[in-house]
C-alpha cells in the first residue's frame, strides 16, 4: 500500500540513529523528572539526509491516518525544521500549502496571528501540531493555546516519540489531551516498544540496568518486565 507507515523500519530508524537510550547516572528532564533513559529526536534534524527522511515518516503516517489538514506546525524549537520539511513533502502535491512557523517567543503586541506565528494563518485553518518528544504534554500546553487563541481548528497533535510517561495527575498524554483540548494524539513510536531493545543494547551491567528499571517503571504507564 503506497504511503503505508513502515513502524519497523521507523523503530531502527531511531535506534539505528541513537534517539533513545540508556543512561548510567539520571538526567533531569524538563518536567523535573529524574530519568535513566534519553529520547532525543532533536538529532534527527542535524542533517538534510535525517530530517528528510524523518519527514517522510511523518507524511505517511498523516496519509495512512487519512487526516485533513491546511498545513503542519511543528512546535518552536524542538519541532520547527521538521514541520517545514514536512510542509515541503506535502506541498508537492498541494502548491497553495501555507507555510507557517511558530515564534519560540510571543510578540507582545499585535493580534495573535502575528504574536505567535510567521505566516498567513488565519481563523478556521486546520492544523496537525507536530511535536518531537513527548513527556507529560506540558511543553506543547502554550501552542495548543497559541493555535486556539488565533481561531484555528486543531485536527490533532502528532508527535515522533511518546515516552508513554504518566503525568502527576495520573493521566496519560493522550487522555489529557482528548480532556483538555478534545482532540486524537498520535505517536509514530514510544518507550514501550523501543525501550526493552535499548537496554538490551546498552551493554551495561545487571546493576546500573535494575536502578534503571526501578526509576523507568515509576513513570511509565505500563512497566517493563
Amino acid at each position: 500500500m503506497a504511503n503505508k507507515f513502515d513502524q519497523s523500519r521507523y523503530d531502527s530508524f531511531l535506534l539505528k540513529n541513537n534517539v533513545v537510550g540508556l543512561k548510567k547516572e539520571p538526567i533531569k528532564l524538563k518536567s523535573g523528572r529524574e530519568s535513566y533513559w534519553y529520547a532525543n529526536c532533536r538529532v534527527l534534524s542535524d542533517t538534510y539526509s535525517l530530517l528528510s527522511t524523518t519527514a517522510q515518516f511523518v507524511v505517511d503516517k498523516i496519509k495512512e491516518l487519512g487526516l485533513d489538514y491546511d498545513y503542519i506546525y511543528g512546535t518552536p524549537d524542538g519541532a520547527t525544521k521538521l514541520g517545514i520539511m514536512v510542509n515541503m513533502l506535502l506541498g508537492k502535491d498541494n502548491p497553495g500549502l501555507k507555510m507557517v512557523v511558530g515564534r519560540k517567543k510571543p510578540k507582545e503586541h499585535g493580534d495573535a496571528r502575528d504574536r505567535y506565528f510567521v505566516g498567513p494563518v488565519e481563523k478556521g485553518d486546520k492544523v496537525i501540531v507536530l511535536e518531537d518528544v513527548t513527556s507529560t504534554g506540558g511543553s506543547v500546553i502554550e501552542h495548543l493555546n497559541a493555535l486556539k487563541d488565533a481561531g484555528v481548528e486543531i485536527i490533532a497533535m502528532m508527535s515522533l516519540f511518546n515516552r508513554l510517561e504518566k503525568r502527576e495527575d495520573g493521566l496519560s498524554v493522550e487522555e489529557f489531551i482528548k480532556k483538555e483540548f478534545n482532540i486524537p494524539y498520535y505517536w509514530l513510536s514510544d518507550g514501550a516498544r523501543i525501550l526493552p531493545i535499548a537496554i538490551n543494547q546498552s551493554g551495561f551491567d545487571d546493576e546500573i540496568i535494575r536502578k534503571a528499571l526501578e526509576n523507568i517503571n515509576k513513570y511509565l504507564i505500563e512497566p517493563i518486565k
